[in-house]
Order: structure tokens, then C-alpha cells, then sequence
């Protein structure tokens, strides 16, 4: 059917009623029509990136719950749009648009509760509505509305366009103070690929910031689940996705914001938000008791790095007590993370070189050696961080629980290498050049040879 331009957008097709919505073929479609929308919010609203990604996300959010209910609830004609009569002329007012928008944010919330449940301090208040003037939500819907973001998958080459438009958007605005909180995507599937999580095993990310680590090691048994489906193993593939998203992904953080990010990130990527809790994980509270009193197969994290904890309570709780003098921040998280595996748990973790290599700091290696198995150490170059706000050089370190009642359980052989090149320049742009995958290959060399039991 013919499309219609509107006169009060410029450049924007609106779709008639009825309409099929266009799928995005490709990651750079996807990011184009992103970018023009936060442009929007930038010219409008005068937001800064963190801000207007929080409000894209919730705009986001409406158009997906908009789709969802006329694929399954039998809602006759979507909301997220701007009418049109039969001739193509606008019956819509800027200030309807805006109403049915913030009406679908508001029973998206109800749809997914946990995203919001801990949105509770003054300052995260503003992420639990919608926070854009009428006339630039009618814009931005006027770009988004003639596509569909629930259909829109994978592209040739596999990518899922969705989560990846999603970590584009997230590794522009986490920079800075920020950037401690997103872990490049070449680091994540490179500890994914050592630790290599299976669909019956439980994983926590005890620091997961934006959900990097959880939406890898998803992406990661989604695939494994996928080839199980074609080879017949499974019936029910999506049933089984969504059986590991709810029940083997969990996630803490105690910022506030990103937890709430976290959780939306899952949501674009395909669920497995509702393991993720605000908390802060060194200490035991209601809210992340459960997460915390329980054992995991799979523990990956990058920990915070360079500050000190001087809370009493902390330091006097009996899983940190052979390490709580140093009161560093990676060291009680090195501690806890250990402490929340089983026998013959894995863990990758990220840490500053100093715990490898600080004399000082010997007490510490002396527990890793008592309670694990070391397994591999990689070291990363210098820029690894430097575009995400810091320029601690460090190291990847993989460890296995001690089962104490297994005496062949025993350390052997490490496995260590030196990462030159890891994909990315100090910048964070991309370059042909990265060791991580070839690394990955060599361990898993290194481990069928010496550790397959």
C-alpha cells in the first residue's frame, strides 16, 4: 500500500492503517533509525547520552509491548503510531501520540514488574516514566512507528540486531565514570568461550553492571540449545531458551541505574531479566539473600577495581576473613565469588595485575591456590579499559572450586598467554588485529589435553 508522508515530519513515511510493519534486515538500518531518534531527544530536550538513552530504551520498551499485544492479545491496530484516515491525512494531535505512548509504558510496567520493583531512590525515580515532551515522543514515534522491532531477529551473518543495537547504544554512553561498567564485548565472549556455560548450569554475574556477562553466556547456550533442536535432541527450542533465560541467569549490582539497564538490556535481547537484583553483593540483605546463600556452577565478573571497603560489617563477615586486611574491593569480590561456587565451579573474573604480582599482596594468592584450581591466566594489554575511563592494566583469571573430599582434585598444569591484540584500539574503535580468538583456540587445546576427565 502506498505510504504517506507526513507534513508535520519531515522525511518521516507514515503507514496506513492495517499496514505490515518492516522488519530491520541488518544491524546498520537499525542504528540508523536509532541514531535519528536520539538526535531528536539531543535537539529537543538538550539530554546528555546517558539520558537519552534511558529515555529511548522506555520509548523502546512501549513499541515492543505495543507489538506484543497485537501479535497476542488480539489488539486489532497498534497504538504506537500516527493515525491516518483512508485518504492519508493525519487525525492525529501531537498530544494523543504522547498519551498513548506513556499509556503503553505505563502497562509495559506492569508486563515486566521486576525491571521496576527496585527503582526506589530519588535519583532513579525519573526512569520509571517517561520523561520527553509531547512533540518529541510524536517524532520519534513518527521515525520508529512503520517497523517492527518483535519480528526483527537475526541478520545473514547471525547477529542478533536487536541486542547488538542495544550494546552499540550502550558502549557510546558508558564512557568515562561510567565505562567501569561496560565490558567490551571482545573480553566477554572470550571468557564465555573459557568457561563455557551449559543450558543445565546456573551463572551469577555478582557485579553485572549492563548485563554484559549474562546476555553472553544466553547468547552462548541459546546457540548450543539451537543446535540440540536440529539435531533432535530437544523438542521444544524456544520453550527451553526461555526455561534457562528465567531460571540459570543471575545478576547484582549496587548502582541502582544499571541494574535497572541491566534488566532492559535482557529484555531486548530476549528475557532473563528477572534474576537480576539492585543489592550490594558483599553484604547479605532481604532483598539478595536468596542469590546469595545459593552455589553456582559459573561465576563471571569485572569486579570494581581500586577502592577500599571500610565497613566493619563487611570485612568482619566470616567468607572474607583470610583476605578482609587488604579491605580492596577486587580482593573481597575474588573472595565471595569463590565462595559462591560449587565444587568444581568456574570462574573468570577480571583483576588488576597487582593481585598477581603485588608482593604485599601474597596472602591473597595463597587463598586462591587454597580453595582452587588454577586454570588459566591471560594478560591484557594495556587499553583494554582506556576508552571506558580506565588504564589499570589486567589480567583474566580462570579458576576451578576445590572439591575437598576429591584427592585426585589437585592443581595442575596453568595455561597463560599475552594478549597483544584484542580487537579494539585504546579508543574503543575496531581494528583487524585481535589475539583473544586464537588464544581461545589454544586453550581449549591445552584443556583436552590436560584436563578432561
Amino acid at each position: 500500500s502506498k505510504q504517506i508522508k507526513s507534513n508535520l515530519i519531515p522525511h518521516v513515511e507514515l503507514q496506513k492503517e492495517g499496514e505490515a510493519l518492516v522488519k530491520f534486515e541488518d544491524l546498520s538500518s537499525l542504528s540508523r533509525v536509532m541514531r535519528q531518534s536520539h538526535d531528536i531527544i539531543r535537539n529537543e530536550e538538550g539530554r546528555d547520552p546517558a539520558e537519552s538513552f534511558d529515555e529511548m530504551s522506555k520509548l523502546l520498551f512501549a513499541k515492543m509491548k505495543d507489538e506484543r499485544d497485537v501479535k497476542n492479545k488480539g489488539k486489532r491496530d497498534r497504538e504506537f503510531r500516527i493515525k491516518t484516515d483512508k485518504r492519508g491525512k493525519i487525525i492525529d494531535t501531537i498530544g494523543s501520540v504522547a498519551d498513548r505512548v506513556r499509556k503503553l509504558f505505563e502497562e509495559a510496567k506492569k508486563d515486566f514488574p521486576k525491571i521496576y520493583a527496585e527503582v526506589e531512590s530519588k535519583t532513579a525515580r525519573k526512569l520509571v516514566s517517561i520523561n520527553l515532551k509531547d512533540n518529541t515522543i510524536y517524532q520519534i514515534v513518527g521515525i520508529i512507528e512503520p517497523y517492527t522491532l518483535l519480528e526483527t531477529g537475526v541478520d545473514k551473518h547471525g547477529i542478533d540486531i536487536k541486542g547488538a543495537m542495544f550494546e552499540i547504544f550502550l558502549k557510546g554512553t558508558f564512557r568515562g565514570p561510567l565505562g567501569q561498567f561496560f565490558t567490551p564485548r571482545e573480553i566477554i565472549d572470550f571468557m564465555i568461550g573459557v568457561v563455557d556455560p551449559k543450558d543445565n548450569e546456573a551463572i551469577l554475574d555478582p557485579g553485572c553492571g549492563s548485563g554484559g556477562f549474562l546476555i553472553g553466556a544466553m547468547r552462548k547456550v541459546w546457540s548450543d540449545l539451537h543446535e540440540k533442536y536440529i539435531q533432535g535432541k530437544i523438542d521444544d527450542l524456544e520453550e527451553q531458551k526461555k526455561s534457562y533465560a528465567e531460571n540459570k541467569l543471575f545478576g547484582m549490582d549496587i548502582n541502582e541505574r544499571l541494574a535497572w539497564v541491566a534488566k532492559m538490556n535482557m529484555v531486548f535481547h530476549g528475557d532473563g531479566h528477572g534474576g537480576i537484583v539492585h543489592s550490594n553483593t558483599l553484604t547479605i540483605t532481604t532483598r539478595n539473600k536468596a542469590l546469595v546463600t545459593q552455589k553456582y556452577d559459573v561465576v563471571l565478573t569485572n569486579p570494581p577495581f581500586g577502592s577500599k571497603i571500610n565497613d566493619l560489617k563487611i570485612l568482619s563477615d566470616t567468607r572474607f576473613k583470610e583476605i578482609s586486611r587488604t579491605k580492596l574491593t577486587e580482593v573481597l569480590f575474588l573472595a565471595l565469588c569463590i565462595n559462591l561456587l560449587k565444587s568444581y565451579g568456574r570462574l573468570g573474573i577480571v583483576l588488576p595485575d597487582s593481585i598477581l604480582t603485588n608482593p604485599s599482596l601474597k596472602s591473597v594468592r595463597d587463598y586462591i591456590k587454597k580453595e582452587t584450581i588454577v586454570k588459566a591466566v591471560v594478560s591484557l594489554p594495556q587499553k583494554t579499559f582506556m576508552a571506558y575511563g580506565s588504564g589499570v592494566k589486567v589480567s583474566l583469571l580462570f579458576l576451578e572450586k576445590k572439591n575437598p573430599a576429591d584427592p585426585y582434585h589437585e592443581q595442575g598444569h596453568v595455561f597463560m598467554a599475552i594478549a597483544e591484540n584484542i580487537g579494539y584500539d585504546a579508543t574503543g574503535r575496531a581494528t583487524d588485529k585481535n589475539d583473544m580468538p586464537r588464544i581461545l583456540e589454544e586453550y581449549h587445546k591445552f584443556e583436552e589435553k590436560h584436563y578432561k576427565r
